[in-house]
């Protein structure tokens, strides 16, 4: 069961294009000013008060982001989500829910590095496809597993009401540090997997 957040300064992870983002505090979800060997659009991390009616986003007002993400993530750790594990042939992954913000769970480096530890890696891909869920899955495994990972990120992204981003996201000591791409058979001959 979640605790609540009604009334917490929290972020909230908005799809890349979003139409607000001039209007709302936000920042990209990895770095100021990521650069990628193609043209990726981050999805983004915008702040706000969690009122019982509607998320109240801050107006953009750079000079408070520091200020505002620390608040935000010191009460992002103060929610609780519910886990799942999900067994495939090749690889398991975790299904963190159970809150609107599980897909936030992202943003929180202590819970990150707890499933470091618990999956023994140091590395983690988290798929984000949708609106209250997190996929977490090894980072330190055989490329057809994470291929799978990726496609399972996309179909649940795909199908979603509410798609956050089709991507998996890497994630080491905590914080989300690049995406992870696979490249196709006709594509970087020798190196099949591109991490950006």
């Amino acid at each position: 069961m979640a605790a609540t957040s009604a009334d917490a300064i929290l972020p909230c992870l908005q799809p890349p294009g979003w139409a607000d983002v001039r209007a709302a505090l936000c920042e990209p979800l990895i770095g100021d000013s990521p650069r990628w060997n193609d043209a990726i659009d981050l999805p983004w991390v915008a702040y706000g008060i969690d009122r019982p009616q509607a998320f109240e986003f801050f107006a953009a007002e750079p000079e408070r982001l520091i200020e505002l993400r620390a608040a935000a993530r010191a009460s992002l750790t103060a929610l609780q989500f519910a886990l799942d594990r999900l067994d495939y042939d090749t690889f398991s992954v975790i299904d963190v829910h159970g809150s609107y913000f599980a897909s936030e769970s992202i943003l929180d480096p202590g819970f990150m590095r707890t499933f470091e530890q618990r999956l023994g890696c140091d590395m983690l891909v988290v798929g984000i496809p949708c609106r209250g869920h997190a996929y977490i899955t090894s980072g330190n495994q055989a490329e057809s597993a994470l291929r799978r990972f990726v496609g399972l990120t996309q179909r649940q992204h795909d199908a979603a009401a509410q798609p956050l981003f089709s991507t998996p996201v890497l994630v080491q000591r905590g914080e989300a540090i690049g995406l992870l791409r696979l490249a196709s058979d006709d594509e970087f001959e020798g190196d099949e997997s591109v991490l950006l």
